[in-house]
């Protein structure tokens, strides 16, 4: 089970991705944990600053795998990050082919971590499963 400090949660997404993100961010948030969204665009430096920001408070790093983002470098630099910094990283996957192709660049994932399968959920039900796999680990 999740402990009373909840951990806080970095959503990396794709920009077609951002309405989905922010839905699961406030589901996420109404669930009481953190849940880290970045709306601006990822060019500015600012954005830089706030996306290392936000990478170093989470613990937990939630990459929703679509088509458009295992073709974003963004998402991909981002994963890198998370996983040299030591982030638990729980993949949410909308499609069987982008998951596929993400899996070649997430080998340091836990075995104990199984991706969550999005296809045809709502952010509200996305985030249960995120909360169960969470207390899944915790355990």
């Amino acid at each position: 089970m999740v402990s009373k400090s909840k951990p806080a949660i970095f959503i990396s997404h794709a920009a077609k991705d951002s309405q989905f993100a922010r839905a699961l961010s406030d589901a996420l948030e109404k669930r009481g944990f953190g849940a880290g969204y970045v709306r601006l665009a990822r060019t500015e430096e600012p954005v830089q600053k706030e996306l290392t920001r936000a990478l170093e408070q989470a613990s937990v790093y939630l990459f929703l795998v679509s088509d458009d983002a295992v073709r974003s470098s963004w998402m991909f630099f981002e994963l890198g990050a998370a996983l040299g910094k030591g982030k638990a990283v729980l993949p949410v996957y909308f499609s069987e082919s982008a998951w596929r192709r993400a899996r070649s660049f997430l080998p340091s994932i836990s075995a104990e971590v199984r991706p969550i399968n999005a296809h045809d959920l709502k952010p509200a039900e996305v985030a249960d499963k995120v909360v169960e796999a969470l207390e899944t680990v915790a355990a």
